[in-house]
């Protein structure tokens, strides 16, 4: 697996190592805020927001590679 996604991403003119490849990757995190419901609404369920960290631009070209947007819930 290592092997293919080196490949890919010099395909795409990416020059990473591998271990710049996992620290780059591991760097791609969700975050789930929760905001505690308000006073009044009875039995509403607190609200829940999902985003992203903030990525530098190499993890951009990587999150758009390997279409990680298919794995995430937001």
């Amino acid at each position: 697996m290592r092997a293919l996604m080196i490949m890919k991403i010099r395909e795409e003119n990416i020059n990473l190592s591998l271990g710049r490849l996992h620290e780059s990757l591991k760097g791609i995190k969700q975050v789930i805020i929760i905001y505690p419901k308000q006073k009044g609404q009875g039995n509403k369920k607190e609200r829940k927001t999902r985003t992203l960290t903030k990525m530098d631009e190499i993890q951009e070209k990587l999150f758009d590679l390997f279409e990680m947007n298919d794995y995430i819930a937001i």
